[in-house]
């Protein structure tokens, strides 16, 4: 590992099998039972995971370019670190969107972009923007069997952030988990050797940018 290397720690996936199911969670992290050693680099046990969820059906999606980013640097990553997986590099390589290929994700923050505006989103389409307009100015969502338990008691005037109805227990444990974790590695991470050609092309660069 190198200092700002991609980290891919933990996975969330609801399916739809159906039109009308409800979705079905899935989901991977880097700890406990899903991936016993906490100290071993997790991107391709990450992605293997993924692709046995995700398979080489169905439409996945995404909102912006994280998920591709993170799919497309793992396959950047595999030859870096010696790791062979001909059928895993052959589903990533489906799987993302770059130059001179269109992989399988479809972006639905693109096509909020070109279909849809809220006068609460104020111009912009995060997701942190996108969902509380659509969760306050449409009730009967609070309805649906698969949101109920995140819908507030009574829908008052103004934006209801949804986030705010999701319970903090697990994500203060994960938090902490992870915490442990970045302070076995931190000295290894970076203490990572600088070469001497690579102090002298750091100096040079530092120099062009104060000038």
């Amino acid at each position: 590992m190198c200092p700002f290397e991609l980290i891919a720690f933990q996975w969330s996936c609801h399916t739809i099998h159906n039109k009308g199911e409800a979705p079905v969670h899935s989901e991977w992290i880097h700890t406990g039972e899903f991936f016993p050693d906490p100290d071993t680099f997790p991107n391709f046990e990450f992605a293997r995971s993924l692709m046995r969820q995700i398979g080489d059906t169905g439409t996945p999606l995404m909102w912006a370019s994280h998920e591709n980013t993170v799919l497309k640097t793992i396959l950047t990553q595999m030859p870096e670190f010696g790791f062979h997986d001909p059928e895993l590099e052959d589903w990533l390589t489906r799987m993302t969107h770059a130059p001179g290929r269109t992989g399988r994700w479809v972006d639905m923050n693109k096509l909020t972009l070109q279909n849809y505006f809220h006068p609460y989103m104020k111009g912009r389409t995060s997701i942190k923007k996108v969902l509380p307009a659509i969760w306050s100015h449409f009730p009967y969502l609070h309805d649906v069997p698969h949101f109920k338990g995140y819908a507030p008691d009574k829908l008052i005037e103004g934006i209801i952030d949804p986030y705010d109805q999701l319970t903090t227990s697990r994500f203060v444990w994960v938090r902490r988990r992870y915490r442990r974790w970045w302070n076995r590695c931190y000295a290894r991470i970076f203490s990572y050797p600088i070469r001497r050609r690579d102090r002298r092309s750091t100096k040079g660069r530092n120099q062009k940018a104060t000038t």
